[in-house]
């Protein structure tokens, strides 16, 4: 059987086990990305590290594997929160190897809550097995593994979020640098280590660290176009005229206010803090009004997630913010919401505060716009929260604060990972938005290029050329061509990476005259390529040629 055969009959595996999870979920799993077809691929037959932008639909990946050869894999996660997502998504075909389970396995007393489930790991009746590292490197679990039927059957050690290995394994949970046993208990499976966040130095760190063989990397950009990457400076805590609590009431008090004027329309926002001024933030939102009056319904539209809260508070929390239609739209939160957390239509991150790291700030701000929509990351921040006496604050971060240019490409550079301009610098960052000369951030329409004196594409227009009419019928033509153009990634939002857009459509129809060159809209706009360029050119030339016969 050669390549081309092989891909054929993946794709057609492929599309089998979509189908198959649709049934069980009541998902409309179509088609792949090509980085998610690439991994699985790869994964079936090699260890496999895939670094992928927060929101790309990583789990999507190892969800399929276990339909290809009726196997189970092994789930390695960081966080509770991760894993009770999971357990919902995969129904009876998922098991947490939790505390009470190893437990059991230890002393051999079999507790109501634990033997169905301790029954059926015997008998290798699970897909998946999740588990954080301090469950999975046990002695009584591996003597579970040992069994011929376990040996036969797992087909994959998954580590998700697996810059954890790096950043979490060295004196916080040093489980994490032991996986590697993992790989000597089951020599036959192949390992896939999955994340949003790793530099080139911390991807060899992972491969080594987990012992992975020949391991291919597939890595896309970590860039999310969709994000507007905004920093705000906010007032001193101390040393100054302002408290911490009016530094922190700078930021809080104009959303409340936004909140409680309009519930229907305020936009889904998470705000990342210290875990005293989420609670801060949540008492200040439900507090009664000046009046004594406490406001109807506004409980419902606040909540908090940080590690006091209750398993029953956070399952809440997790499951309204996987919902697009539950009340909650303001969420105070920590650190322990981010990493696999899915919450679609979030619009906003905020951020009270400084990250200590560029890869904790990737993965909080990678909770807006999961559904490829418009939305914003604001960072907060003052000079004391970037200090040299804050501990465990890195450089990256630190620079990344005071950059003076384009905030997007900092982080790129500092991923290793390419960099496209924007075609709107005002949805780059905020430092763009200064820079940019589009008709929304200018009162003078887009300048006529003196390139186009010197073209030989130029035409006459006639003083009719200003009607309306043909302003609209060249907006009507450019959003059709840009739509189908769109249409051919077969993706949802395929606007946003392509730059085809509407607000492109409206500055081509209004700008008309200096778009009928090929070579000046390509100028203007690099990134839509030569080819685009010069269809919009002709069709901006045939519009106004008609025109002018007419």
């Amino acid at each position: 059987m050669d390549d081309f055969e092989k891909k054929i009959r993946l794709v057609n595996e492929i599309k089998l086990v979509l189908a198959t999870i649709n049934k069980l979920r009541g998902t409309e799993f179509r088609i792949l990305k090509p980085a998610q077809f690439l991994c699985i691929r790869e994964a079936l037959i090699r260890d496999t590290l895939a670094v992928l932008p927060t929101g790309y639909g990583k789990s999507l990946i190892f969800e399929t594997l276990p339909y290809f050869r009726n196997s189970s894999i092994l789930v390695i996660s960081p966080l509770n929160s991760i894993i009770e997502e999971q357990l919902v998504r995969y129904g009876d075909k998922a098991v947490h190897l939790n505390s009470d389970i190893v437990r059991c396995l230890k002393t051999g007393v079999l507790s109501e809550n634990c033997q169905a489930d301790i029954e059926k790991l015997k008998s290798c009746n699970f897909s998946y097995i999740l588990g954080h590292p301090e469950q999975f490197i046990d002695k009584a679990v591996f003597g579970l593994f040992k069994s011929e039927k376990w040996q036969s059957k797992i087909s994959h050690i998954v580590v998700d979020e697996a810059h954890c290995v790096v950043q979490w394994g060295h004196g916080f949970r040093e489980k994490f640098t032991e996986l590697v046993k993992l790989r000597s208990m089951f020599p036959n499976a192949k390992i896939l280590a999955l994340t949003a966040t790793a530099t080139t130095k911390m991807q060899n760190e992972i491969r080594k660290q987990l012992g992975m063989k020949s391991a291919l990397t597939v890595q896309s950009s970590m860039d999310r176009p969709n994000i507007k990457l905004t920093l705000v400076k906010r007032p001193a805590g101390c040393g100054g005229k302002n408290t911490v609590q009016q530094s922190y009431d700078f930021i809080y008090q104009p959303l409340i206010d936004e909140l409680r004027a309009d519930k229907s329309r305020f936009d889904r926002t998470i705000v990342y803090s210290k875990i005293n001024w989420c609670g801060y933030g949540y008492e200040e939102v439900v507090r009664p009004l000046k009046n004594g009056d406490k406001e109807d319904n506004i409980e419902k539209c606040v909540a908090q997630f940080h590690s006091p809260c209750t398993s029953e508070m956070k399952s809440k929390v997790l499951s309204d913010m996987a919902s697009p239609g539950s009340h909650l739209k303001l969420l105070f939160a920590t650190e322990a919401f981010s990493m696999g957390t899915d919450s679609p239509n979030v619009r906003r991150v905020i951020h009270a505060g400084v990250p200590k790291t560029l890869e904790i700030y990737i993965q909080e701000i990678g909770r807006a716009g999961r559904d490829g929509k418009s939305s914003t990351a604001i960072l907060y921040y003052n000079k004391s929260d970037i200090s040299q006496a804050v501990p465990g604050m890195t450089d990256g971060m630190r620079d990344y604060c005071n950059s003076k240019t384009c905030r997007r490409a900092y982080l790129c550079e500092h991923f290793g990972c390419e960099f496209s301009e924007m075609i709107f610098k005002h949805e780059c960052c905020d430092l763009c938005e200064m820079e940019c000369t589009c008709n929304q951030c200018s009162e003078t329409n887009t300048e006529i290029p003196s390139e186009m004196e010197q073209t030989d594409s130029t035409i006459d227009v006639p003083l009719s050329a200003t009607d309306v009419g043909l302003k609209g019928s060249i907006l009507a033509t450019v959003i059709d061509y840009f739509e189908s153009e769109n249409d051919c990634l077969n993706m949802p939002n395929a606007a946003i990476y392509t730059g085809l857009t509407k607000e492109l459509a409206n500055l081509i129809s209004e700008n008309y005259q200096a778009y009928i060159s090929g070579t000046i809209i390509l100028k203007q706009y690099p990134k839509i390529g030569p080819e685009i360029a010069e269809n919009i050119s002709i069709i901006v030339q045939s519009i106004v040629l008609n025109n002018s016969n007419y």
